[in-house]
């Protein structure tokens, strides 16, 4: 299989195959990430401190998830999480359904914050559904990681470069895993951070209506 390069819209994107995913997952979960989701990736690491992730809004997201894990004997769910909670970060909180064993996950939240600078709000789509609209270079990456998440219970945090289109540069994101009562991995808790963010040209504004539709944002 070929790496990924620079990120994107791509002409001859295709959806990644469960086998793709899988093999990528395992990078993630065996740490081997040497160039394997070309230079669109900057950083990926494992968290188990939260003064590790350089966001203040992550840091309190990946706080309130580690109070939910000891209140809830390890296995903290969607329905455990109050918003009210984490106000400092509810914007840029997305909560996302498992699905086929986290080959997939579905948007139920799509934070606001997250949304304006995405161009677009997503919630009730599927990952796989965005991948197939933005057509991204780094569709791999996006289903490798819930995967990852899926399989080893940890918690994940990735930066990426956006596409040209979006007002956001980058994006610094934090996936947890949520918990189904027998100990299955559910769902996923996630902050998203824009970084970097400059208005758009009129040029990217309409190459960003002409994938997203509607309005874009500046």
């Amino acid at each position: 299989m070929s790496k990924l390069d620079a990120p994107g819209t791509e002409a001859s994107w295709r959806e990644p195959t469960d086998d793709e995913i899988e093999e990528a997952a395992g990078w993630i979960v065996s740490g081997d990430l040497s160039g394997r989701f070309g230079h669109g990736l900057t950083e990926m690491f494992v968290v188990d401190d939260g003064r590790q992730l350089p966001e203040a809004k992550l840091q309190v997201l990946y706080a309130y998830w580690q109070e939910l894990f000891a209140k809830h004997d390890g296995r903290p769910s969607r329905e455990h999480v109050d918003v009210l909670a984490i106000l400092p970060a509810a914007g840029n909180v997305l909560l996302l359904d498992s699905l086929r064993d986290g080959f997939d996950a579905r948007y139920r939240v799509y934070g606001s914050g997250i949304a304006n600078y995405a161009g677009r709000d997503w919630t009730g789509a599927t990952v796989s559904e965005m991948n197939a609209v933005t057509r991204t270079s780094l569709s791999l990456m996006y289903r490798a990681c819930y995967r990852a998440v899926y399989r080893a219970r940890f918690a994940l945090f990735t930066q990426h470069v956006s596409p040209s289109w979006l007002s956001a540069r980058s994006w610094r994101r934090l996936i947890l895993p949520l918990f189904a009562g027998d100990g299955a991995c559910s769902g996923f808790l996630v902050g998203n951070i824009p970084v970097d963010v400059r208005p758009l040209d009129d040029t990217q504004q309409a190459l960003q209506k002409s994938i997203l539709g509607g309005t874009a944002k500046a």
